[in-house]
């Protein structure tokens, strides 16, 4: 079953033609909103949002934290990023075991799954993007990095991506699996507003942005990281 699922997911990805990040490549809006509904979202309006009012961003990306060994790498835009890579547009979290669950952090439609060979590091990864469910401005990235450089590499990740394109997801579905095969293997997580990453933190509930807080300051050397910097 899985390996069938890999054979479609490769064949999507060819037809698509996505690059580094393949964005949505399903257009919500012809999806329509009768299908999210019908899918198990509350009736009414889902494009009515208000930053004020709620969160996007409900749960952390992975589903279980003993599973994570840490939170790599903040999300930096700025001069002073204390991250080598100086900047950089999302969250990185690290397994301390093969196979640790990633999960919608939101509600959402899977709009694409796109196996990736990122010339930058020489690796593999599985991006999947989640359109946010409750407007049109907002959207999730996960991508799947298990630092492996060779085609069964990709094959075994995309293996254990649980979701393909058109899926609605509800909140605490699971994403997909991430596969150990190389040193700094990790999940990066991001947000995006009007097809920019962005910042994630302001999205995150109260009880997300002091969990993460916690698990980036937990790291020898990083005690006056933040989220965002």
């Amino acid at each position: 079953m899985r390996a069938t699922r890999v054979l479609w997911l490769l064949l999507a990805a060819l037809l698509t033609g996505s690059g580094a990040w393949g964005g949505w490549a399903i257009d919500r809006e012809s999806y329509g909103e009768a299908t999210l509904l019908e899918d198990g979202f509350e009736s009414g309006d889902l494009r009515a949002w208000s930053s004020t009012t709620q969160s996007i961003l409900d749960l952390p990306p992975y589903a279980d934290q003993s599973e994570i060994a840490g939170l790599l790498w903040p999300f930096c835009d700025s001069s002073d990023c204390p991250s080598p890579l100086q900047t950089h547009d999302g969250l990185d979290f690290t397994p301390n075991q093969n196979l640790a669950v990633f999960h919608a952090a939101a509600p959402g439609l899977v709009t694409n799954v796109d196996p990736y060979f990122n010339p930058g590091n020489g690796y593999w990864q599985v991006n999947v993007a989640v359109d946010y469910a409750h407007d049109h401005t907002h959207g999730l990235n996960y991508a799947f990095e298990p630092m492996g450089d060779s085609t069964a590499d990709r094959d075994a990740q995309l293996e254990w991506i649980d979701v393909v394109e058109g899926q609605v997801v509800a909140l605490g579905d699971v994403i997909g699996r991430l596969v150990v095969v190389g040193e700094h293997a990790h999940l990066h997580f991001g947000l995006f507003e009007d097809w920019d990453q962005v910042c994630p933190e302001p999205f995150m509930s109260e009880a997300v942005r002091t969990e993460l807080r916690d698990l980036i300051q937990s790291e020898p050397g990083h005690e006056d990281w933040e989220i965002c910097n």
